[in-house]
């Protein structure tokens, strides 16, 4: 059995995309016969690896060992994630993390590391840490987000292993269909960051009086912050929500809402995410069969294909959102036929645990410089 570390060092739970991605891997990698810990940053619980689960609605159980709280620093969390992988003598160390991932070859560890970012995103150090882990010979390979980020790591490192592959969600069942109401339930999931949306759905709520705009993951004072304006009257905010009550909100919505702009910042407010990116909530409002209309952008075209498993709509045209809400108001069959086509490509190609197996075969089939996971 193969033992697997993954490090990151980040507090969890925590409300972050970052933090289910990383918890939702560890399970997936333990639903395909790896031995699994994660090591990370403990919130304020006392009961880490029970919370962690718990919170994530994991469904394969893994080991959770809990850094000190000094490794918020990188270059702490390179030497603690080195040490604990001397010591549960893992067969590959798996992070997000530049630094980790450097100090993992260093001692010898073969290593992967996941990236959903260039290197523009990091600060000198870690863009320097990123150079030197590309360059090392234990370093097994890199999993990149999205094929727009692999495309842009292949032409600056060449000699890199990369393998692509895009974020995921859980397998669950279809949730009851939303009841008959007079009003259309628009949702939108996701951080009130600059560009993820918001302006855009401020624009559209006063184009559709016969809609209702439920968010998730901002209270009604954020929104306003960001937008420097008071809220539409059908525009709703619900504060942040665990990983767990946000798919379930998903299931009472009739339509879901990806609404990207041109550019997209991240939680330091300078990072623009809008070239890479493989958004977390796409790939649950496709599982919960949901009808989504999205934004027309290059790496969202990697995902959804446009009349067939979503609309793809002009991100600087609210009034093509709002006739787009219009048409599939008016047709349920349509909207129906949407999130089944949605679903079933869902179940095709993005489960976490399909992702975990696609890393896992990838690793296995690379050369020798890193070592294989059975």
């Amino acid at each position: 059995m193969t033992r697997l570390l993954y490090v990151h060092n980040i507090a969890m739970p925590g409300l972050e995309a970052n933090t289910v991605n990383v918890a939702k891997m560890c399970s997936a990698f333990a639903g395909n016969g790896c031995d699994v810990t994660l090591a990370a940053l403990p919130g304020v619980e006392k009961d880490l690896p029970g919370e962690i689960q718990r919170y994530y609605s994991t469904a394969h159980p893994f080991s959770v060992h809990a850094l000190p709280r000094v490794c918020a620093r990188p270059s702490l969390a390179a030497l603690a994630g080195a040490d604990l992988a001397r010591r549960t003598r893992a067969d590959i160390v798996y992070t997000r993390a530049p630094h980790v991932a450097l100090a993992a070859c260093m001692i010898g560890a073969p290593t992967v590391l996941e990236l959903h970012t260039s290197e523009d995103a990091f600060k000198r150090a870690g863009r320097a840490a990123l150079r030197a882990a590309l360059r090392h010979p234990k370093l097994t390979g890199v999993v990149a987000i999205s094929a727009a980020l692999a495309h842009h790591l292949r032409a600056s490192h060449p000699s890199s292993e990369i393998i692509v592959a895009h974020d995921g969600a859980d397998t669950r069942p279809a949730g009851p269909a939303p009841p008959a109401r007079d009003r259309l339930k628009v949702g939108f999931v996701g951080h009130f960051y600059r560009g993820k949306g918001l302006e855009l759905i401020a624009e559209l709520a006063p184009l559709c009086p016969w809609a209702d705009f439920h968010l998730v993951g901002g209270d009604a004072n954020a929104a306003t912050r960001l937008l420097s304006a008071p809220l539409p009257s059908n525009m709703v905010c619900h504060g942040s929500k665990s990983h767990a009550d946000a798919v379930s909100f998903i299931d009472t919505c009739d339509v879901m809402l990806a609404p990207y702009q041109r550019v997209v910042r991240v939680a330091d407010g300078v990072t623009d995410a809008a070239r890479w990116m493989s958004p977390l909530k796409i790939f649950e409002y496709m599982a919960a069969g949901k009808a989504i209309l999205a934004s027309n952008l290059p790496t969202l075209r990697e995902i959804l294909v446009d009349g067939e498993t979503a609309r793809l709509l002009d991100p600087d045209d609210p009034a093509a959102w709002a006739d787009a809400l219009r048409s599939v108001r008016d047709d349920a069959t349509a909207r129906s036929a949407y999130g089944d086509r949605a679903r079933a490509r869902f179940f095709n190609e993005h489960t976490w645990i399909a992702r975990a197996r696609r890393i896992l075969v990838a690793i296995h089939r690379m050369p020798a410089r890193g070592a294989a996971c059975a």
